[in-house]
């Protein structure tokens, strides 16, 4: 639900042309549907190959050599660590990747490391590095299809988390395998695969599955259920539901329904609404509360009306594709690379808010 409120808060952005950046983004919500890397040595530089160095081999999870990389990962030992890695321990391999990608154990957070080991874990059999891998190529340029081939992988070696991913980005070009990963997706009870089916984006692949899915959506919201709540005032917003282009009333009667069990997406949408109308006061009111409750989105926009929260901009805008990642860090196009402090900060609330991937 969270990625669904980022396009909607961007294409809200764009209609008072805060930024011009801010202009350029797609917005999923408010579009209708048509359309090997070498062994690093301890100084992180790459390994000289001999002619006997031998290819890493899968790693045995029940071995003696896996019980002691988790005891190395335990210990937060790099070196050691690093050397269960290159002796092929997917493990090993996978947790360096999390360790340069995020900045960990006190390494420089450098992308091309990263890249290289969460390659070496997915070969090695590490599904869910495959799935990371996606993850960060989807937002970095001209990647995609690089994106799609490891999240492919990562689903086919049975990591369910990508299954809603994939079909995500298969839904414009490869529709019927999009809409394969998104069944399976609703099959494990991912709601953000059901809210993709019930905006129509299958119709021309099965028409009757888009009441049946907005009948589940309904159901589960009139069960108290959070994210179901959100998705119904989302639906309404976007005129999926109720009246076209856009049922503000339908959309803030669900919203204070999750307002009331104390949902802070559904402080978005109020908010959302009221921006709409242009009324920013009264906009910002449910913006900061919903900041309070560490919604990133409510923050972003909090920060424009009251200059608070100014790093959450750089959270929404990266997950809006607006912000890219290199060996040198996180840098976005007219400010510049993001400092040391701010991009530490960016990485821990993102991982608090449950935004990192």
């Amino acid at each position: 639900m969270k990625y669904m409120k980022i396009f909607c808060l961007l294409a809200s952005l764009c209609l008072t042309a805060m930024t011009a950046q801010a202009q350029d983004v797609i917005i999923r919500r408010n579009t209708t549907p048509t359309q090997k890397a070498t062994p690093k040595t301890s100084a992180g530089s790459p390994a000289k190959k001999s002619a006997n160095t031998a290819k890493p081999k899968r790693a045995d999870a029940n071995s003696s050599r896996s019980a002691s990389s988790d005891q190395a990962i335990a210990s937060k030992d790099l070196n050691l660590t690093r050397l269960y890695a290159e002796q092929g321990d997917a493990k090993a391999m996978a947790q360096l990747g999390d360790i340069y990608r995020w900045g960990l154990w006190n390494v420089t957070d450098t992308l091309q490391l990263a890249l290289h080991w969460y390659t070496l874990a997915g070969e090695a059999g590490d599904a869910e590095s495959w799935f990371k891998l996606g993850c960060i190529n989807q937002l970095r340029d001209d990647k995609e299809a690089e994106a799609i081939d490891a999240f492919r992988k990562a689903a086919r070696g049975g990591y369910e988390k990508a299954w809603y991913y994939l079909g995500e980005l298969l839904r414009y070009d490869q529709k019927e395998e999009s809409y394969l990963w998104m069944r399976k997706a609703d099959s494990i009870g991912d709601l953000r695969a059901l809210e993709m089916i019930s905006e129509g984006w299958y119709d021309d692949i099965n028409p009757s599955i888009k009441t049946g899915a907005r009948s589940r959506i309904k159901e589960l919201a009139d069960k108290n259920h959070p994210e179901a709540i959100g998705i119904m005032a989302g639906l309404y917003l976007n005129g999926f539901l109720g009246q076209a282009p856009r049922d503000i009333e339908g959309a803030r009667k669900w919203a204070l329904k999750g307002m009331e069990l104390n949902d802070p997406d559904s402080y978005t949408i109020m908010g959302i609404t009221y921006h709409i109308e242009e009324d920013e006061k009264e906009a910002d009111k449910y913006f900061e509360i919903g900041a309070a409750m560490g919604d990133v989105l409510c923050m972003a926009h909090h920060s424009w009306a009251s200059g608070k929260y100014q790093r959450m901009r750089f959270e929404t805008l990266f997950f809006g594709k607006k912000v890219m990642m290199d060996g040198m860090g996180i840098y976005d196009a007219s400010e510049g690379y993001l400092n040391d402090e701010d991009k530490k900060t960016w990485h821990r609330r993102m991982v608090e808010y449950g935004h990192s991937k």
